[in-house]
């Protein structure tokens, strides 16, 4: 909960491994430098965590069974999302040629930067949180609510703002030869808006001790994706492989809604009124941006710079706008609203 050292270990690391792959691309210019660079932020998040909190370890197995019975099931439940995470891209690479698997794989990265990193803030403390809370199940099944409401209203406008703008950004920063890319980021990002839910449902899983749940809920997925995956490829192509994904996000998310559920026995309905706001405002938002892009498309013909800034303050104003009116509407529900205003308050009195 120290964030200035997690700030510290994650700049620095980043920062550090660039310049490493820098370095050693403009030096032997070979992708070996990707590899450096990855391994080198790994070696300094090592050292400068050691640095900024010192600690000598020993071997000792007092504490061995509470330390299996949770962390067992967790590296299964591991093991498990990983083959969920990659199953699609190994699919592609065994049915496609090599371009289109490389914008497959650059529409995957690029599509879950603005969900992740938007939303990276609030999933880094949902665990220690839900810990603290986890002996008053009132005060943990308020949390969760809270919780689910602040990332939807977070991730859902990214996900879709990045959808929108993709096809224009892409080609304007990467070239037009990751035209075909865009596209796929378009469909891929706003899975990747709807699956943020996963994060709070994860972290309060494991507060509660439940790790063989998560693995449970990975193996169930798994089970489903290998047959759906290996059908879309069949009957749609690429586009059937990401048709999957959309059913496979759908399905995940209600298994994670389930699995909230029992575990601190909280309502389906009371977890769909935190999403369903946000969900609205976010298609308005939409909405009014494709409303709206061709008379900004007058302004700028080419799609450029100027267009690109102008869809993200007026996707901006109607989503900030509408969800306020509808945060209002509601008789002001808890959610990322009373979370703004609560910080503002706070601020206002200490300043």
């Amino acid at each position: 909960m120290i964030f200035s050292r997690d700030f510290a270990i994650n700049v620095s690391s980043k920062t550090l491994g660039l310049l490493a792959a820098a370095f050693v691309a403009w030096q032997y210019k070979s992708y070996w430098a990707l590899v450096v660079g990855s391994v080198f932020a790994q070696f300094v998040t090592l050292i400068i965590g050691y640095v900024l909190e010192p600690y000598r370890p020993r071997l000792t197995l007092s504490h061995w069974h509470g330390i299996f019975s949770f962390s067992a099931w967790l590296s299964l439940s591991q093991t498990v999302i990983a083959m969920n995470t990659y199953f699609d891209q190994l699919i592609a690479g065994a049915n496609f040629n090599h371009t289109t698997v490389g914008s497959y794989s650059f529409a995957n990265n690029l599509a879950a930067l603005p969900t992740r990193e938007a939303i990276a803030p609030v999933s880094s403390i949902l665990f220690p949180a839900f810990t603290q809370l986890s002996k008053d199940p009132e005060r943990t099944s308020r949390a969760y609510l809270r919780s689910i409401a602040v990332i939807c209203g977070i991730a859902f406008p990214a996900a879709a703002g990045f959808a929108f703008i993709a096809p224009q950004l892409v080609p304007l920063v990467v070239g037009a030869k990751w035209a075909v890319a865009a596209q796929f980021i378009s469909a891929i990002a706003l899975l990747y808006g709807v699956g943020s839910l996963s994060t709070a449902v994860q972290a309060i899983v494991m507060a509660t001790g439940n790790t063989r749940d998560l693995f449970y809920r990975e193996l169930i997925l798994l089970l489903v994706n290998i047959p759906l995956f290996i059908l879309g490829v069949i009957f749609g192509g690429i586009w059937g492989l990401i048709g999957a994904k959309a059913i496979s996000t759908l399905v995940a998310t209600f298994v994670d809604l389930q699995l909230a559920a029992r575990t601190i026995r909280i309502s389906m309905g009371d977890q769909l009124k935190c999403i369903a706001r946000y969900l609205t405002t976010t298609l308005i938002m939409w909405g009014g941006l494709n409303e709206a892009s061709h008379l900004v498309q007058l302004i700028d013909p080419a799609r450029g710079i100027v267009y690109l800034a102008i869809c993200v303050a007026l996707g901006a104003a109607i989503y900030i706008t509408t969800t306020v009116a509808f945060w209002v509407f509601m008789k002001r529900p808890v959610g990322l609203e009373t979370e703004i205003m609560t910080f503002a308050e706070r601020l206002g009195r200490r300043y």
